[in-house]
């Protein structure tokens, strides 16, 4: 094994972490890359271990530490942290809606209900709206949220399921088939 192939310099590396302005570039840091990598179990260990480093909660770990929790498939720990964030003095009102984010995936759809009315009107907190007055067959809340979505693509594909889990399959192919064919990276 050659040395120098292995492991380059300190000034050739020097050299290739500077970008065309002569400047260093940011070396990207763990939790980053365990983002970019979908490696939330990686994001969260991280996270957790700033977080008991520091002895107190920073906003922005919790809000992260949420958001890993959520991904991973862990709701009920993703609401703890946003229930947590809620507690705090000056909390944005927008971790309500994401609380009946997990409340929804957790299968409690009135209480994901109640907890989305706390937030701010959002299209996610009209989504949420939507679903989960599809599952507790509201169909007067159905129809009036129905009214709020947009032309968004998350916005259309939530009409397009619930028109496909009504039954409705050829109104839900049609929406499908106007997005693949608007969007072809899909």
């Amino acid at each position: 094994m050659i040395l120098s192939k292995a492991r380059p310099s300190v000034s050739s590396q020097g050299e290739r972490a500077r970008s065309s302005h002569g400047q260093r570039k940011a070396p990207v840091s763990a939790l980053n890359r365990c983002l970019e990598l979908r490696d939330y179990t990686g994001a969260i260990v991280l996270l957790q271990f700033k977080r008991h480093e520091a002895n107190l909660p920073h906003k922005m770990t919790l809000e992260w530490l949420a958001y890993c929790h959520f991904h991973h498939g862990e709701h009920d720990k993703a609401l703890d942290v946003y229930r947590e964030l809620l507690e705090s003095p000056n909390a944005d009102i927008v971790f309500h809606n994401y609380a009946s984010a997990c409340l929804f995936y957790m299968g409690l759809y009135q209480e994901a209900q109640e907890e989305a009315l706390k937030g701010p009107e959002c299209p996610l907190q009209t989504r949420i709206l939507f679903h989960c007055a599809h599952l507790l067959n509201d169909e007067e809340k159905l129809m009036n949220v129905h009214d709020k979505l947009g032309d968004q693509t998350e916005d259309m594909l939530s009409l397009a399921s619930i028109h496909y889990l009504r039954g409705h399959y050829q109104e839900a192919t049609d929406i499908y088939k106007q997005h693949l064919s608007e969007n072809r990276s899909y």
